[in-house]
C-alpha cells in the first residue's frame, strides 16, 4: 500500500512539473501568435520587459521564417493588446564560420536569441538583438525604427542593452562580461553621435552602470551632474571628452556616514542655472531623513538647506 501511495505522489509530482513547464511554452508559442498580425512562422524565443510612453510592456521575440521578429505588446485585464510590430529583410545565419586561436576554422550554430527595447517620443524605437551562435559568439545588431524609416547597425561581439538617455537619444551598452563598460550615444536616426570617453573621470560612470551607486542628472545629450555620494562628490562631466567642467569635492553631505543608504535622488526645480537637488536617505540605524541643497550648474556652488536656513560650505 506504501509502495502504491509513494508511486501515485511521484506520478503526480512529475505530472505538475511537466504541465508548469508546458504553460510555460504555451504561453510564449501562444501569445503572439494570437495577438499579432504577422506571427505566422514565427519561432518565439523569448519575452523581455518593455516601457511604451510610461507603460510597462512585454517585448516578444524570435525568428519568422528565418527573419528576426519584434512584437510589443500591453496587458490590459487578462488581455494582450499589440502596439508595434516589425519583421526583418534579411534571413539570420543558422551556422557561422569563425576561426578559434590554436584550433582553426569552427562552425558554430544559432542557439539562442536576446532581444531588448526602448521607445523615445512619438513612433521612435530602437532595438539590440543578440544572436548567440552554441552560446559562445555573439552577432549582436541595433535596429531603430524612426517613424518608420528603419536603421540597422552591426554592433560587436558582446551582449547589448539599451538604456534611456535624453529626448531623441539613447545609450547602447554590454554589460556583465566582465568588461569594462563603456556605452555608446546613438539617435533614432541609428547614427552614432559618440562613444563615451575612457579616460580616469569616467570610472564615475562606470561605476554608476556596474554597481547603480553614482547618480546622473542630465543638462543635454552629452553632458550632466554626477553625484557620487559614498565619496561626497559632485561634479559636472562631458562624457564625450571626459573632461570634468568643475568638481566639489568632500562638499555633498559630508556629515552623513557611508554607511548611510541613498533611496532617491531628484532634482526638484530648476531655476536657470540654479538646482534644488535632494536625497532620501535611511541611516544605519533605520531613521530616515531628506536633505536638500541648491546647486549652481556653472559653477558648481552648493548652499544647503536646512530647516529653511541656507548653509553655505
Amino acid at each position: 500500500m506504501k509502495s502504491k501511495i509513494l508511486f501515485f505522489t511521484l506520478a503526480l509530482s512529475m505530472l505538475l512539473v511537466g504541465c508548469s513547464k508546458k504553460e510555460g511554452d504555451d504561453y510564449l508559442f501562444s501569445v503572439p501568435a494570437q495577438i499579432f498580425k504577422y506571427a505566422d512562422g514565427l519561432k518565439p524565443y523569448g519575452v523581455s520587459d518593455f516601457v511604451y510612453d510610461g507603460e510597462s510592456m512585454q517585448l516578444f521575440y524570435g525568428l519568422r521564417y528565418n527573419k528576426i521578429w519584434l512584437g510589443v505588446a500591453e496587458k490590459v485585464a487578462n488581455k494582450y493588446v499589440p502596439r508595434y510590430e516589425w519583421t526583418g529583410g534579411d534571413d539570420v545565419e543558422n551556422s557561422i564560420t569563425v576561426n578559434q586561436p590554436y584550433q582553426g576554422s569552427e562552425i558554430l550554430n544559432l542557439s539562442t536569441v536576446e532581444a531588448h527595447g526602448i521607445k523615445g517620443t512619438e513612433a521612435k524605437f530602437a532595438f539590440t538583438v543578440n544572436l548567440s551562435y552554441d552560446y559562445q559568439f555573439i552577432n549582436a545588431k541595433l535596429i531603430t525604427d524612426n517613424l518608420g524609416t528603419i536603421h540597422i547597425t552591426d554592433l560587436e561581439q558582446k551582449r547589448f542593452f539599451l538604456k534611456d538617455w535624453i529626448d531623441n537619444y539613447f545609450l547602447v551598452y554590454y554589460y556583465g562580461d566582465g568588461s569594462e563598460c563603456i556605452p555608446w550615444c546613438y539617435s533614432y536616426d541609428g547614427e552614432e553621435m559618440y562613444k563615451f570617453a575612457s579616460n580616469s573621470s569616467m570610472w564615475y560612470f562606470n561605476a554608476w552602470f556596474r554597481e547603480r551607486v553614482v547618480y546622473i542628472f542630465l543638462i543635454s545629450f552629452e553632458e550632466g551632474i554626477v553625484i557620487f555620494p559614498s565619496e561626497h562628490i559632485c561634479l559636472r562631466l562631458n562624457f564625450r571628452t571626459g573632461e570634468s567642467l568643475w568638481s566639489s569635492q568632500n562638499i555633498v553631505f559630508p556629515d552623513v556616514p557611508n554607511n548611510a543608504r541613498y533611496d532617491s535622488w531628484q532634482v526638484d526645480a530648476k531655476d536657470g542655472a540654479i538646482w534644488t537637488v535632494s536625497a532620501n536617505i535611511t541611516l544605519y540605524s533605520g531613521e530616515k531623513t531628506v536633505r536638500s541643497f541648491y546647486l549652481n550648474i556653472d559653477t558648481g556652488e552648493i548652499n544647503y538647506i536646512e530647516l529653511g536656513i541656507y548653509l553655505i560650505l
